[in-house]
């Protein structure tokens, strides 16, 4: 079979995308035709009879590793290979270990019984190219796609390597995706590209017409949330994220980056590297949240200034910046998720070494979620997989969109149940759902989907000893307590005393609402021209009902109306200027 490879829309990106992605054929030969990489994406491949391998190279590496790695017969030909983007932390490998320890892992024998205690995407390639197994982590945290393409298993670490001319639009992603920020369950906007499930394993062999699914972390084991907190259960979670923060600096790449908020995720792990004196360099955007206050980078300053540590604050953006910055993040995130435009601006500032990113997700998404703010919530737990989904899609929606093309906000609840129920049903569901819909789906992808190869991401409260530590606990008891606060308040009572997002100054100004309002109607604007140029208006506009469509005709070129009635179709929006500008990466141009 031949394939012709075209690279997708890349936005003027300066960076080397940290992405692999590959081809696999059961039992037929493939040979690609590659269209010339990009400027910046310095790539290396593998291949043999059926299958295909790419990835970029990290630059900042002497030796420039790229996230696939080979066992070869005495001819020098890969017979097995691996992809791996990622880390395990017991034994310590990432991304950029050596290929032998990579191999040896994931080629084990045993590897499906592991319990792989990291955040990382893999692909074995075995027996010959016999066999093709798709894994990733406990949470799925870190993304990986596949597709069916004419009988070729096709997968990548983004979405957009897997488009093809065929694609066709999946409404139940779209719709949920408009409506809350993420897409549920597996889905991508696209019905034939899935994604594959958190903690469990996708194979696909040459006997088989399908893939066999192994689970190899069950979340409905996971502890069911009945202890309740005391003296001790402090003492014990800050024990726990100890041990794990020690874990994850056992993980060599050079040197160790925090990107500083002023909220008691990062500040945890600020107190711990300064208690271990370890070097790091850290780094806060400045943005404007919670009534347009400066709180992240004001109170980080003030930190650093005090502790005496590495810290550079990034200026907020200008308009032009800003718009540009919103564009490259709805393509490097294939219109996932509406945030972290600001991440960008991070991402440049990365050092032109190896480092170790210590992020803080999902520090506050087990026992202080969104979810468990519910009215409702944790009485029966048999009834909080109705709650959540009533309160997170309304019928809202029902109102504007074409009822014809779109499914209802009643259907878009039942796929949200149908998956909660998959995590079990103790009192810890609204925690797991949070984790696996909204961080999973949402909040995640900026630090996969952004970062620059040479680097790795690392998030130590995602470590699953210290996960289950924190799920043994009542959920209410965690929001009313909050563990983050009351680690850092006993243990690092100096970190603790600043202010930041969770305890802000009542005489702290607000800022100027008039530049944000700018910034939101050149996105609006530019999203808008996009469409325009490639004549998707129409398309865009069939999609609403007859009400809504005359509201958005009238709203295009009014600023207020604009912040006020096109906000609401900014995700319709997004995802049509992703379809009409969308590059076709594969195409079959010959078969024998």
């Amino acid at each position: 079979m031949h394939l012709k490879f075209s690279w997708p829309q890349m936005a003027g990106i300066t960076f080397p995308e940290n992405v692999y992605f590959g081809g696999w054929h059961p039992n037929e030969s493939l040979t690609v035709e590659w269209s010339t990489s990009p400027s910046g994406m310095d790539m290396i491949c593998l291949q043999a009879d059926n299958w295909f391998l790419m990835s970029t190279r990290s630059s900042l590496h002497v030796e420039k590793p790229g996230l696939i790695h080979a066992k070869n017969d005495a001819l020098g030909n890969p017979t097995d290979a691996v992809a791996f983007r990622g880390y395990i932390l017991v034994p310590p490998i990432h991304s950029y270990s050596s290929s032998q320890t990579i191999l040896s892992y994931w080629l084990s024998d045993n590897f499906h019984n592991y319990e792989h205690n990291g955040i990382f995407s893999g692909t074995c390639i075995q027996k010959s190219g016999n066999t093709l197994t798709l894994i990733t982590d406990a949470f799925g945290m870190a993304p990986l796609y596949y597709r069916n393409f004419s009988g070729i298993i096709l997968f990548s670490t983004n979405p957009r390597y897997l488009s093809s001319n065929d694609d066709k639009p999946d409404y139940m992603a779209w719709r949920c995706f408009i409506q809350t920020g993420f897409i549920a369950a597996d889905r991508t906007l696209t019905t034939a590209i899935k994604r594959v499930p958190a903690g469990q394993i996708l194979r696909f062999q040459y006997t088989k017409n399908s893939a066999e699914t192994y689970t190899w972390f069950d979340h409905g084991k996971l502890p069911e949330g009945t202890k309740r907190i005391d003296a001790k259960a402090i003492a014990k979670v800050e024990e726990s994220f100890q041990s794990v923060l020690s874990r994850c600096l056992r993980l060599k790449n050079e040197h160790v980056f925090l990107p500083l908020s002023s909220g008691y995720d990062s500040r945890r792990i600020l107190a711990g590297l300064m208690e271990r004196k370890i070097p790091f360099d850290s780094t806060t955007v400045r943005i404007f949240q919670k009534q347009s206050r400066d709180l992240d980078a004001h109170f980080a300053a003030i930190m650093a200034k005090d502790f005496g540590f590495s810290h550079r604050v990034i200026e907020a953006r200008n308009i032009q910046e800003h718009v540009l910055h919103d564009y490259q993040r709805r393509i490097l995130l294939d219109i996932e998720s509406y945030d972290h435009s600001w991440a960008l601006a991070l991402m440049h500032s990365l050092p032109q070494y190896p480092t170790i990113v210590i992020d803080g997700l999902a520090g506050d998404a087990l026992g202080e979620t969104g979810f468990d703010k519910i009215p409702g919530l944790h009485i029966d737990p048999a009834n909080d997989k109705f709650i959540i989904a009533r309160h997170v899609i309304t019928n809202d929606f029902d109102k504007i969109l074409h009822s014809e093309y779109w499914p209802s906000a009643s259907d878009i609840r039942r796929e949200l149940i149908t998956y909660i129920e998959t995590l079990g049903e103790g009192m810890n569901q609204a925690e797991l759902a949070f984790l696996l819909l909204r961080t999973r789906r949402s909040i995640a992808i900026w630090a996969q989907h952004m970062l620059p190869a040479g680097h790795l991401v690392v998030c130590p409260y995602l470590d699953l000893e210290y996960v289950k530590t924190l799920l043994s606990y009542h959920p209410t008891d965690k929001l009313r307590e909050s563990f983050q606060m009351l680690c850092l308040k006993q243990y690092w009572p100096h970190y603790f005393s600043y202010p930041g997002s969770r305890a802000i100054p009542p005489d702290m100004p607000s800022d100027n609402r008039v530049l944000e309002d700018a910034r939101k109607f050149a996105c609006l604007q530019k999203i808008q021209q996009e469409i325009r140029e490639k004549n998707g208006i129409s398309q865009l506009t069939s999609l609403l009902n007859t009400k809504a469509a005359i509201r958005f005709w009238i709203a295009q070129n009014n600023k207020r109306m604009a912040l006020i009635t096109m906000w609401a179709f900014r995700g319709l929006m997004e995802i049509i200027a992703r379809e009409v500008q969308k590059i076709a990466c594969w195409e079959i141009y010959q078969e024998k």
